[in-house]
């Protein structure tokens, strides 16, 4: 997604419900691209429908279009889960992940909104 230029990223990290672990994650595809949000799932077993988790990362220079604790709270609504932090911090967590391909495709749809301008 960096090397195509996207200004965002939505990924599937498949590490569980360890908050620790997913936040790592965020962390390093902020140092791999650091302009470039990112905004991470992962549920407790892939397709169990169980709990999920979510972080995201916004940077400073597209945190005035896009804030991270909204971007959470968007993408996980169709899971009934929320989330909270900064604008360009955030992570929230969903009770069920059965609706986490909605999920994925809120948080696209809000990023691509926000974000359009950057291009």
């Amino acid at each position: 997604a960096a090397e195509a230029g996207q200004p965002f990223v939505v990924l599937d990290v498949e590490l569980g419900t360890d908050s620790k672990a997913v936040k790592s994650a965020v962390k390093m595809c902020k140092k791999q691209a650091g302009d470039m949000a990112v905004l991470a799932f992962s549920q407790e077993e892939p397709g169990s429908g169980g709990k999920c988790l979510c972080f995201a990362y916004v940077p400073s220079d597209a945190s005035g279009d896009l804030a991270a604790n909204e971007w959470v709270n968007a993408a996980l609504e169709p899971c009934g889960g929320r989330g909270g932090g900064k604008k360009d911090a955030a992570q929230g967590q969903a009770g069920a992940s059965a609706e986490l391909g909605a999920a994925r495709a809120e948080a696209e749809r809000v990023a691509s909104g926000a974000l359009e301008l950057l291009k």
